[in-house]
């Protein structure tokens, strides 16, 4: 009975650690209205809401199901957030933390944090965009939101990502295959 329990655990776990992953969207280009072929990989966070990574620029964009960020008027019309973003090694250790201006919206549940946008101080949004794309690990971003607790959203890299879903297959193709296998007693 305990194995069974363990299994059962073991197998929620599994399918929690899954529900949330890198997707992929790409726009392709309209000559018509004149916009050039666009991806970003998102990934969403149940009852959080929505982290999307530009693939050919460093650029995130942020959406909050919960309440709206709590932002403040800046330089040049921008209302800005502070964010703190953490990259984390595959133990879960901090190797880097940064302090992001991210620019609010118009809709306030809505953010960016543009690393072409030189008067924010964001300077570590190309070190935060390559650690996803080149590491192993995760990263950890807290943005305000008003009145209500922050935006705070644990994702993993790319590559952790890769290595958990090969990991996965290889484990359901190793159960998949004691399953098939029968004993014959005569």
């Amino acid at each position: 009975m305990k194995n069974i329990i363990l299994v059962v655990l073991l197998m929620c776990m599994t399918l929690t650690s899954f529900a949330q992953k890198w997707e992929k969207y790409y726009q392709e280009a309209d000559e018509l209205r004149g916009t050039q072929a666009s991806s970003r990989h998102y990934i969403e966070i149940p009852k959080e809401g929505i982290v999307a990574l530009e693939d050919n620029r460093d650029i995130f964009s942020f959406l909050t199901f919960n309440g709206v960020f709590d932002y403040k008027p800046y330089e040049y019309d921008f209302n800005v957030a502070m964010g703190i973003f953490g990259t984390y090694d595959e133990t879960g250790k901090l190797v880097g933390k940064w302090e992001i201006m991210v620019s609010v919206h118009d809709d306030p549940s809505s953010a960016s944090a543009d690393s072409r946008i030189t008067v924010l101080k964001n300077s570590g949004i190309r070190q935060i965009a390559s650690w996803i794309r080149n590491n192993k690990g995760s990263v950890r971003i807290i943005i305000p939101r008003y009145a209500r607790s922050d935006f705070d959203v644990t994702v993993p890299t790319f590559l952790s990502q890769k290595s958990q879903e090969s990991k996965h297959a290889k484990s359901k193709g190793t159960v998949q295959r004691r399953s098939t296998k029968k004993t014959v007693k005569k």
